[in-house]
């Protein structure tokens, strides 16, 4: 049965379809609403839940605190089916014309092993899921979970999503691709989502800064940028060793022939030949002394995140408005 969710500050109402979040109909129906992870992590998009009920898909998300819990009457709109019609307290920012999400299944193409722990995953889904370069969709599969993963490929019409899957250790999604035969087989995916997408209708240069599986979204974008050749772009991608190189032939066919376009394969320990030794932040800050003229993207582990992030900002080399990133938990 169909419901209606009504922002309660400003009296918009949108229709909620039977298994939709109210994150994802909302999305749909063109509203801008605040979110950032949209798998219950982040907390980003709690809101009061006034009048109305819901199911609760996964109530001891790490997005909701225990204060929250006490109080009551808090919720995440992407944890959150309305059973009823609902009315919400959120806020309501200003539209912004980016593809909606949807939810369709998507076939297994080809999966291939990038590194000891990370492999490239390239789905094919049955119904056009157009996206931005830097955002990612959710992977369902059934009786296992799911998981977001970023598009590491430019949209073509809509055809094709390449993600870059980090294998960890008990993650039920990640251990289902690296140790079942998938291919042929039919997953779901929900999406696109995620605010860190590249800006094309901006001029600056840019810089993208990825680590690990972070790479997918950042190597996304920089493909974009290097195809406008009106702008510098700058790849910076860091790992931990060199069982962990991958994308170097990519990268520097990427750089080559294009003076507008330099990537950098930065190793913490025993860089190989044709990559750089030390820290990615460090490297950044090593070359690009200022970046308050630059949009800057960044995805990867929180602490790498954070650590370039805090470092940036406190030495003033970025303006925080042209800074736009994604953690990977």
């Amino acid at each position: 049965m169909t419901v209606e969710a009504t922002v309660a500050s400003t009296g918009e109402a949108f229709a909620c379809h039977p298994g939709q979040t109210l994150l994802m109909a909302g999305l749909r129906a063109g509203l801008n609403l605040p979110y950032e992870c949209a798998s219950g992590a982040c907390g980003s998009c709690r809101c009061k839940l006034i009048d109305g009920e819901v199911e609760t898909l996964w109530a001891d998300a790490p997005g909701l605190s225990d204060r929250d819990r006490r109080r009551g009457g808090t919720i995440l709109m992407c944890q959150s089916r309305p059973m009823t019609d609902v009315r919400i307290d959120v806020r309501v920012r200003e539209p912004i014309g980016i593809p909606r999400p949807l939810s369709t299944v998507a076939t297994v193409v080809s999966t291939r092993p990038l590194t000891p722990d990370m492999m490239h995953i390239t789905l094919a889904p049955a119904d056009r899921m157009a996206f931005l370069p830097g955002q990612f969709v959710i992977v369902k599969l059934d009786g296992v979970g799911q998981r977001a993963y970023s598009m590491a490929n430019v949209d073509q019409g809509g055809r094709q999503l390449e993600l870059i899957v980090k294998v960890k250790p008990g993650g039920a999604v990640s251990g289902a691709f690296a140790h079942r035969h998938l291919v042929g087989d039919r997953v779901s995916v929900e999406g696109p989502y995620g605010g860190a997408y590249y800006r094309r209708d901006c001029e600056r240069p840019v810089v993208g800064i990825a680590g690990g599986s972070g790479l997918a979204p950042i190597w996304s974008i920089a493909q974009a940028a290097a195809a406008g050749y009106r702008r510098d772009v700058h790849l910076y991608f860091g790992v931990n060793g060199p069982r962990d190189v991958c994308f170097l032939d990519e990268m520097q066919r990427l750089s080559t022939g294009n003076s507008r376009v330099k990537t950098h394969l930065i190793v913490r320990d025993d860089a190989p030949a044709r990559t750089r030794p030390g820290l990615v932040g460090d490297a950044v800050i090593e070359d690009l002394s200022d970046l308050t003229g630059a949009d800057v993207y960044m995805a990867g582990p929180p602490p790498m995140i954070d650590a370039i992030l805090g470092r940036l900002v406190t030495e003033s080399r970025i303006d925080s408005d042209r800074v736009f990133f994604d953690r990977f938990c």
